[in-house]
């Protein structure tokens, strides 16, 4: 089979326009040092095609023509660079065994590999017809013969938005023709190409929005596990301080009953049930408080340690629960 160059068909618009400008999309030379091998493009295609390197498996005939002239203008492929081609998939284009899935260098993170991206798409437009092609996606953008490139819907991740791929599926049964337009014949414009570096950026905003999202929910879990593990804690505090009370409380009356009037202890007892302030009661039980007696001594001191640690578990309780309102907040600003 013979390849020769052509004119270039005229390519067709994209409904996702790039800065209006004309560029040659030319093939490398030995001198462009500075471009990584996975950008170089053959300046000319054998008359034979030789296996590729990529798998073949249970592709259709012209899938695997496809496949092989992939390899033989860009090197690339042939020395390690990724086509997918056959594999089980709920859409049909893998199984049929009639689809490729053109894998970027470093993902089609940089300027370098989306550049090629476009090459090979420009290349694939620009023969369609002579390839067999069905369709194309590359940029989250699709691509029907006769037809302008259309940006598609959010599909939540860069590979499935075909970031960093382009995928080609070809009529399996056609038989490819030599009349092709090589890449170093192609002139395109930015505009009829996939606005692929702010679909990058839109797609590395969302990414860092999700992580954000992620990160603030990880400190709402954190804030709240926190925030709940005190606060039980704080209930058992809040029991042994009530009994702590309870404690003074018997110590008193018990010091009132061994040595008290009757008159008194009746008053005391109306007191300690809420039902009198008598003056006199309330000073026989400071009095008493402030004996050297040690039972009373001793549960003062329990119930001002526990009603002092109490407090500042309390007080370290409302650090979490601003810790935690101030995380909800991150999280709902984010999800915003």
């Amino acid at each position: 089979m013979q390849f020769r160059s052509t004119a270039i068909r005229p390519l067709l618009g994209i409904a996702v326009a790039l800065t209006v400008g004309t560029i040659a999309i030319q093939s490398p030379t030995v001198a462009d040092s500075g471009r990584a091998d996975s950008q170089k493009v053959s300046q000319a295609v054998p008359t034979k095609l030789s296996p590729a390197s990529n798998s073949e498996g249970k592709l259709q005939p012209n899938t695997v023509h496809l496949l092989r002239l992939v390899e033989a203008i860009w090197p690339y492929y042939a020395n390690g660079g990724v086509i997918g081609g056959y594999r089980q998939d709920a859409i049909a284009d893998h199984p049929s065994g009639q689809a490729l899935d053109i894998m970027m260098a470093n993902g089609g993170r940089d300027a370098e590999s989306v550049a090629q991206g476009h090459q090979i798409a420009a290349f694939l437009t620009a023969n369609a017809s002579q390839l067999g092609i069905d369709y194309l996606v590359w940029r989250q953008s699709i691509w029907h013969p006769g037809q302008a490139w259309r940006l598609m819907e959010d599909r939540g991740d860069w590979t499935s938005n075909h970031m960093d791929h382009i995928h080609a599926k070809v009529y399996g049964d056609f038989q490819a023709t030599d009349d092709i337009v090589m890449p170093a014949d192609l002139k395109i414009s930015l505009d009829e190409l996939p606005d692929g570096e702010a679909l990058r950026v839109q797609h590395e905003i969302r990414v860092a929005a999700q992580q954000k999202v992620d990160a603030a929910q990880v400190r709402v879990d954190a804030a709240n596990k926190a925030h709940n593990k005190l606060r039980k804690k704080n209930d058992k505090r809040a029991d042994v301080l009530a009994a702590a009370q309870l404690k003074v409380t018997a110590a008193i009356r018990q010091s009132y009953m061994m040595g008290m009037d009757p008159n008194v202890l009746a008053q005391f007892t109306m007191l300690f049930d809420a039902q009198s302030t008598d003056p006199a009661v309330l000073l026989g039980v400071e009095r008493q408080v402030r004996s050297d007696q040690e039972d009373v001594r001793s549960a003062v001191i329990l119930l001002a340690e526990n009603a002092a640690a109490l407090k500042a578990a309390e007080s370290e309780q409302e650090g979490a629960a601003e810790q935690l309102a101030s995380a909800q907040g991150e999280l709902a600003l984010a999800n915003a």
